[in-house]
């Protein structure tokens, strides 16, 4: 379950969310969203979730929601349960170092802690860089574990052959 500081996400946000009309972000069914699984870089993002698990995750098994997303967007969210991180994943047709390295920035701009990095309101965020609203959050967590694909990868396992276990894309 995830967590915000020592609160628990309630089950009810998931069921308001659901009864709500979609929040910016979330991608309507009219919009033919696009699975990641049909990227052509998803091995190497599986890839990259490997190496990031193997040397960061504090639990075996690491259950990733990558949400749904129209053609035409070049973003897409992915939340790290486990971690309670989400990042906002590019999508362009990166060259494959990008798909290597995608989910090792944890300290960038396109990663959102979600026990540091929310806050209860827009008016809280304010004009903050690295903020974001817990509605926001909940709109954006629902529609990729509801909507979205599910990565589970474990702790301890080796990348597919098809990787980026080679020296120029391993964690630093």
């Amino acid at each position: 379950m995830l967590t915000r500081s020592t609160k628990k996400v309630p089950l009810a946000v998931f069921f308001l969310a659901w009864l709500s009309s979609p929040f910016s972000g979330t991608v309507a069914a009219s919009d033919n969203p696009v699975s990641i699984r049909q990227h052509p870089h998803i091995q190497h993002l599986i890839s990259s979730l490997q190496l990031v698990v193997n040397e960061k995750a504090r639990k075996n098994k690491n259950h990733f929601f990558i949400a749904r997303y129209p053609a035409t967007r070049e973003y897409t969210y992915m939340l790290w349960r486990e971690e309670n991180v989400l990042w906002a994943l590019g999508l362009d047709d990166s060259p494959t170092e990008y798909w290597c390295n995608v989910v090792q920035f944890f300290n960038s701009r396109d990663v959102i802690d979600l026990e540091t990095g929310v806050v209860p309101t827009d008016e809280e965020v304010g004009t903050s860089t690295y903020l974001v609203s817990q509605p926001w959050v909940d709109s954006i967590v629902y529609d990729a574990v509801m909507n979205g694909d599910l990565i589970v990868i474990e702790k301890g396992k080796k990348p597919s052959k098809k990787s980026c276990n080679s020296g120029d894309y391993l964690i630093q």
